[in-house]
């Protein structure tokens, strides 16, 4: 895949979120169009570009498989009791007229092991993990049947991989996630960039989308000259509810439930 020039998104946040805004840095290599590096995820100053990490080699020093396991155990065990985690299940409980989903993709979660070590990171990382994970066994219970779930992420290390193959389910390469999108699917991407967004939605309307929406990329000035023809459609055809908040932290800052309409059409 050849280079591509940057092209810097800055995506908004949330009024309560203070003078930080995540600045997005868009460019292909062989990580993949969005290669969601941890430092391209962190909060900057307005118009700073975040240096483009180059592909991670798996260490002596990298956490095993068990080691990410043990700690996604503790930290989603601690998500549990949070209000963020009280306050979903609120949602979802009382959701009438669901489409029947069976599958779910979940787009660029990063890695659980970056390369800093930096803890937030880390936590970020697993809570929206838990988040996911906990959509999914709360709409099973709802509809009576298994979603297969599926992880697109260009930056996983084989470690990462293995964590999620350990928890029952799949890794697959881009643009298999994108081209399994159809309307009984759950597409779960946070924080992501435009482009991803976009490939993600481009056959079909998903039952279920969790990400940024159209109305908060609307409202910032910076994207204007990108094409929305296809967020808009999805807006248009379903119901929103933002996303609870994770107290203290920016991990679901911008981003909303999307819940297609039964008369929603793609």
């Amino acid at each position: 895949m050849g280079p591509q020039s940057t092209q810097v998104v800055h995506e908004p946040l949330a009024a309560n979120d203070g003078e930080q805004e995540w600045t997005k840095v868009q460019r292909k290599s062989r990580r993949g169009p969005k290669a969601r590096a941890q430092s391209a995820k962190m909060p900057t100053r307005p118009g700073v570009v975040t240096a483009t990490p180059t592909p991670r080699q798996a260490t002596a020093s990298d956490l095993t498989a068990q080691d990410i396991r043990e700690q996604h155990k503790r930290i989603y065990d601690q998500w549990l009791e949070s209000d963020c985690h009280k306050k979903l299940e609120e949602i979802i409980s009382t959701k009438a007229d669901l489409a029947h989903i069976k599958r779910a993709v979940c787009f660029g979660i990063g890695t659980f092991d970056p390369e800093d070590g930096a803890w937030e990171v880390k936590r970020r990382t697993h809570v929206q993990l838990a988040a996911f994970l906990r959509i999914i066994g709360l709409l099973e219970a709802k509809q009576k049947s298994p979603i297969q779930c599926l992880f697109q992420e260009p930056v996983f290390s084989a470690n990462d991989a293995d964590f999620i193959s350990q928890l029952g389910h799949h890794v697959v390469e881009s643009p298999a996630g994108f081209e399994l999108v159809d309307e009984s699917t759950l597409v779960y991407g946070v924080h992501l960039y435009r482009e991803i967004y976009s490939q993600a939605i481009a056959k079909a309307i998903p039952a279920v989308f969790v990400g940024t929406g159209y109305d908060v990329w609307d409202n910032y000035h910076d994207t204007q000259d990108l094409d929305w023809d296809r967020l808009k459609t999805v807006d248009a055809a379903c119901e929103k509810v933002q996303f609870p908040q994770d107290k203290g932290y920016t991990t679901f800052t911008s981003t909303s439930l999307h819940w297609r309409r039964p008369d929603g059409s793609g």
